[in-house]
């Protein structure tokens, strides 16, 4: 019921004690009264980023299942994916496992990518996978010009809008904000591909 944070971000390297007595007690009901809990598969083998601990224990509460998942062992996103993530790939997706994920996308799938700045190669088959998804890949990073949509004087480290959704839900509940810093550039197509 008590959280404690001792991140340098949050508190300076104080601990930062706070009562969440609210959270876990709509997070335990949640789980009492859900017919099926939600399972999240996260993708594996590409140098993906680990969950930070704020992460893991966010995805905790909203008792969410997390899965790992290697299309390299598999010819298909299991049955009872209620999403597919994608953290962060430091390496490309091959062919075979662009092709799983169309198909998981068409028969009514969801995926979630979260890009980070590769290092090791370019992310083509991830691109690629956008653009059949109906997002174009822009050089170049997101920059907001007003002042109240980024935070610490940084024009790249983004304070995104959340909307309403099962998944940003608990965030809402709380009043909380989410940051996005050096987002990668995406536009959507002028026309939308079919099915998607």
């Amino acid at each position: 019921i008590y959280m404690s944070d001792t991140s340098e971000s949050v508190s300076g390297g104080q601990e930062n004690v706070t009562f969440d007595g609210e959270g876990q007690i709509t997070s335990a009901i949640n789980y009492v009264t859900r017919d099926k809990l939600p399972k999240i598969y996260s993708l594996v083998g590409h140098e993906e980023m680990d969950f930070s601990d704020s992460l893991s224990a966010s995805i905790t509460k909203a008792n969410i299942e997390v899965v790992p998942l290697s299309l390299i062992s598999t010819d298909k996103v299991p049955d009872d994916a209620d999403m597919v993530l994608v953290l962060s790939p430091m390496v490309d997706i091959n062919e075979l496992e662009k092709q799983i994920l169309e198909e998981y996308v068409i028969n009514g799938g969801k995926v979630m990518l979260v890009s980070g700045t590769p290092i090791k190669e370019d992310l083509d088959n991830i691109y690629d996978l956008c653009w059949d998804f109906g997002l174009e890949k822009q050089k170049g990073v997101v920059i907001e010009t007003k002042s109240e949509k980024y935070v610490y004087g940084q024009p790249y480290s983004l304070l995104p809008e959340i909307h309403e959704n099962d998944i940003p839900q608990p965030l809402i509940d709380e009043n909380r904000r989410v940051i996005m810093p050096i987002a990668q550039g995406m536009t959507v197509r002028e026309e939308m591909p079919d099915n998607y």
